[in-house]
């Protein structure tokens, strides 16, 4: 996999609105040349109205990108209020108008805050809220089987350019939310047994894929340094807060995985898949990293919230470019928003001084 962490400058900040399609959604597919490219927005976490800046960087990123789809990694929305006159439906349709403007189909996964809402007095479960986000622009992410544990997961396939048989594959996984769901406590949760059996089951083999769910594995520890003096135990070891040699990218705060003695075996069920490049997970919104356990990639994508803890440092969003003539190789890269400031006041500049 190749790691790039600069980008051309791209001179262009406005978005020309067009129209939602409403026809039968078109299957995904490579582009002519070749290429596919996946944005990646994560932990929005915001109430209606949802943070101007927020919004803007969407509209630039999907200017600037380009992108052929967009994934919203979880806690899309911050909506822990029992207030019946709350509307959660404005706030998702807020957020998602710069990709319904563009035309861009997107996918979404559940995080753990976007069903502690209330309408109309009651709780907001995972398939209303599912049900919301279908209703919207070009939404991909359906109930692949309503019995699984939450609610979301499904299998996004990608067909050559020419159409002639899928040859990528897009997992979106409800991650869940807490041990106990209910009193919110115990601890966070992680994908299910009942969901990994459904993956295997449903897997198309030789067919490399990457996946997207919102709280990290247990095994993203694999990716921080082991130190007998470090602040943070977890699974029996210390950590510092500091990234491995496995690792590349900014480390801002410990990740947040399910209790390793809760975890339900993901990563194994993904190893014995046997064609999951990588996993793509949010949660952390100080985090920007990438690293390789036991063959899997795993990337921390920084977090964009403006209503919740964050650092300017750090917010920013994904991109992922494949390769229709390299299917077993990917290009990552985040771009922080402090980027996208310098660029737009470079290009302001020429306008000015005529340069």
């Amino acid at each position: 996999m190749a790691i790039m962490r600069c980008i051309a400058i791209l001179p262009v900040f406005c978005i020309t609105p067009m129209t939602t399609n409403k026809k039968e959604k078109t299957p995904l597919k490579f582009r002519a040349d070749g290429k596919f490219k996946i944005v990646i927005f994560s932990d929005v976490q915001d109430k209606f109205p949802v943070h101007q800046r927020v919004i803007s960087i969407m509209e630039q990123a999907l200017e600037r990108e380009k992108p052929d789809f967009v994934v919203f990694l979880g806690d899309q929305t911050e909506m822990n209020t029992k207030d019946p006159q709350v509307d959660f439906r404005r706030t998702i349709r807020q957020i998602l108008e710069p990709v319904v403007r563009t035309s861009v189909p997107y996918a979404f996964v559940f995080g753990n805050h976007d069903d502690q809402c209330y309408y109309i007095g009651t709780r907001a479960d995972k398939k209303r809220l599912l049900s919301v986000y279908q209703s919207i622009g070009d939404c991909r992410t359906y109930d692949a089987n309503p019995n699984l544990t939450g609610a979301g997961t499904c299998k996004l396939p990608i067909y050559a350019s020419d159409g002639s048989g899928i040859v990528f594959l897009l997992w979106m996984v409800d991650s869940n939310t807490y041990q106990n769901p209910i009193t919110e406590q115990g601890g966070y949760d992680n994908p299910h047994a009942d969901q990994l059996a459904w993956m295997k089951a449903n897997n198309d083999a030789g067919v490399n894929s990457l996946v997207f769910q919102h709280i990290p594995m247990p095994e993203i520890y694999n990716l921080l340094l082991e130190d007998e003096n470090g602040t943070k135990i977890y699974g029996g070891k210390k950590y510092a807060k500091a990234l491995n040699i496995n690792s590349l990218g900014s480390l801002g705060e410990f990740p947040c995985p399910c209790n390793a003695e809760n975890d339900m075996g993901e990563f194994a069920t993904l190893k014995e898949m046997g064609n999951v490049l990588g996993v793509f997970t949010g949660h952390d919104h100080l985090n920007d990293f990438i690293g390789t356990y036991d063959g899997i990639d795993m990337l921390s994508v920084p977090g964009m919230t403006y209503f919740n803890y964050g650092d300017e440092a750090v917010r920013g969003y994904g991109v992922i470019e494949l390769r229709e003539n390299n299917l077993s190789n990917y290009d990552y890269h985040s771009v922080k928003f402090s980027m996208l400031d310098t660029e737009v006041e470079a290009f302001n500049k020429t306008l000015y001084d005529g340069v």
